[in-house]
């Protein structure tokens, strides 16, 4: 076992050794003959190591590593279940009924023959209203991850399909989603809710933020807000700048197209009229 030597703790400054056994004991100093405590050993705890002298404890903690973030999943669960083909859903107006594929994630309706159907398979994208009402009234919900419920669940409520947007992960490793801002600034915000302490699970809740006035309905901003906050404007400004690359090359082509038909009406012009008009 290995000794260790310590400076004595009486008046005379001399040193002395003992063993990790006879730490913390008290004996007779070998130099000057009082009483003395030994030094307490180092003890492991956890993920830290505590050197606890006479009074005052040091505590030396181990780094911890950033959390790897959560993997990003924008798609459905496949289902191969026959009875997840085929499931009537009443339309809104209560005039009809539509079908709902949730193997393929396909829907009779005219919203998702015009606009979804291109979408790739299994796309969150790709939900219409009628998608959304199939999932949470079936026992198919369930095998949703929380994101992707959520999702689901607010949009069968508001009465459309999934709108166009971005899945992002915050700073914790939590995914969430950001939709296109509507015409008057605000952004539907599907994040995590900010959790109890001593509460590991994640729950996720629709929020909403303004991006004219710079606020959260109703006061309740998600966890991580001001991550939040930063990658919508992050995320507003790179579309808008891709947005305006387009509208460049857009008016480039308009453009060469009048050039052309003006060419080919001059050349049109000089092989007809004037060509007529000199005989």
């Amino acid at each position: 076992m290995q000794a260790e030597s310590r400076k004595c703790q009486c008046s005379c400054g001399g040193r002395i050794e003992f063993t990790e056994v006879a730490a913390g004991a008290i004996i007779p100093c070998p130099h000057c003959g009082k009483e003395i405590r030994l030094p307490a050993p180092k003890i492991e705890v956890g993920t830290y190591v505590l050197h606890r002298p006479e009074k005052f404890p040091r505590l030396r903690f181990k780094r911890q590593e950033k959390p790897a973030p959560a993997k990003i999943t924008p798609y459905f669960p496949e289902f191969t279940d026959d009875t997840a083909r085929r499931i009537p859903v009443l339309s809104s107006q209560g005039d009809g009924t539509y079908y709902v594929d949730l193997c393929d994630y396909t829907c009779t309706c005219p919203d998702f023959r015009k606009r979804r159907h291109t979408t790739p398979p299994r796309s969150i994208v790709r939900a219409c209203k009628h998608i959304c009402r199939a999932l949470v009234e079936s026992q198919w919900l369930e095998f949703l991850n929380p994101l992707t419920r959520c999702i689901v669940e607010a949009y069968s409520r508001i009465g459309f399909g999934v709108e166009q947007g971005w899945f992002c992960c915050s700073d914790g490793g939590s995914p969430y989603y950001l939709t296109q801002p509507h015409e008057d600034g605000w952004v539907n915000v599907y994040a995590p809710v900010a959790s109890k302490r001593g509460n590991s699970s994640v729950l996720y809740a629709k929020h909403g933020f303004n991006v004219f006035e710079r606020r959260w309905s109703y006061g309740k901003p998600p966890s991580d807000a001001t991550a939040i906050e930063n990658n919508i404007f992050e995320k507003l400004k790179k579309s808008q700048n891709q947005g305006s690359q387009v509208s460049v090359w857009r008016a480039v082509g308009i453009t060469l197209a009048v050039l052309v038909i003006i060419v080919s009406v001059v050349l049109w012009l000089e092989e007809h009229v004037f060509t007529q008009g000199g005989r």
